[in-house]
């Protein structure tokens, strides 16, 4: 069994090739875009990349990490030529995301340092909505 494809059934994927820089612009800023909500809803469930819920709190009422909101306001996503980049330049950020062992602080990791299955997951799903738009816009089913 298999499938037989000529050029003009593909038409409208060879179309999209040709604009493919921009097509890989849109879609690494559409996973950055997802990657920063991915990061938000991590402090709304307060919950590490994998699912698993952080650490409570021993030293006051409130949710987890959202004394001020700062930290959770200022995350920022970029796309990137090769990718895309998560980031927060609040300087205590990385205690809490690695953990200080010295001051008792536990490990509350907000950005994975490599992609969890979750993360790819949702990657994807915002990586083929992108593509399914394209493929549209160019003529295709």
């Amino acid at each position: 069994m298999g499938v037989v494809a000529k050029g003009n059934d593909l038409a409208h994927i060879l179309e999209l090739c040709k604009s493919a820089p921009a097509v890989k612009a849109e879609l690494m800023q559409a996973c950055a875009d997802e990657a920063l909500s991915i990061v938000q809803l991590e402090f709304r469930r307060s919950q590490d990349p994998n699912g698993n819920s952080w650490e409570p709190l021993k030293y006051r009422d409130g949710k987890i990490l959202v004394k001020t909101a700062i930290m959770r306001n200022s995350f920022t996503s970029q796309a990137t030529e090769h990718g895309f980049q998560v980031g927060n330049n609040v300087p205590y950020t990385n205690t809490h995301n690695e953990g200080y062992a010295p001051r008792n602080i536990p490990q509350r990791q907000m950005v994975p340092d490599e992609l969890t299955e979750n993360w790819i997951k949702k990657l994807d799903k915002a990586a083929d909505i992108v593509m399914q738009r394209k493929i549209k816009e160019s003529g295709g089913k």
